[in-house]
């Protein structure tokens, strides 16, 4: 959490015209540290249940959440719920977040929904009906972009390991870094290289 708020504080002296939306894991859906992001930019933040029972249990009772279906060509069902101004915690100083939710369901052979997946994030954006699928697609783009990521370090040619970054000695952190160095300029050469 320090790194990061390093992070926003450096970024922001950087590129203070540069408008940012910051897209983060569970770890961060905290108070501290969404008012240090709200400060300078925006934010959608993942938001496990069970680390904000008090958000979950208010948005479950609140009155009129809307709640959009939309069924895909392979006849899975993709179900938006979303609601501005629910307060994120308990405290009384607690801030307000929009709060948004969507599954992915699907029909078993009686005829029940069943959940195949299911998230949900907090964000200082507005949600309404027409922005509500792009506000998932931007939210779960951090996980996709994360993980096969790390898929492609450890299983396509780099065979990058979790203890590169440990020792007592530098080699294994060098090892480390020219591996993200090669995988960076793969990444250039696979964006500019039309061949």
């Amino acid at each position: 959490m320090n790194a990061s708020k390093r992070w926003l504080s450096k970024i922001k002296k950087d590129h203070p015209r540069l408008n940012l939306i910051i897209n983060a894991d569970g770890l961060s859906s905290k108070q501290p540290f969404i008012t240090d992001v709200n400060e300078a930019d925006s934010y959608i933040i993942v938001a496990k249940p069970g680390d904000h029972k008090y958000m979950m249990e208010w948005a479950d009772t609140y009155d009129s959440i809307p709640i959009k279906r939309v069924v895909d060509s392979k006849g899975k069902i993709h179900q938006y719920e979303w609601a501005e101004g629910v307060p994120l915690n308990g405290r009384e100083d607690a801030i307000n977040v929009n709060l948004f939710r969507y599954k992915i369901l699907s029909i078993d052979q009686n005829g029940q929904e069943k959940i195949n997946y299911r998230g949900s994030w907090v964000t200082d954006l507005p949600l309404h009906q027409e922005n509500i699928e792009l506000m998932v697609k931007g939210a779960r783009s951090r996980w996709k972009i994360e993980n096969e990521c790390f898929n492609t370090l450890k299983n396509q040619g780099y065979r990058i390991e979790h203890n590169f970054g440990h020792g007592k000695q530098n080699l294994c952190f060098n090892i480390y870094l020219f591996i993200l160095l090669a995988f960076y300029f793969h990444q250039i050469f696979e964006l500019t290289d039309r061949l």
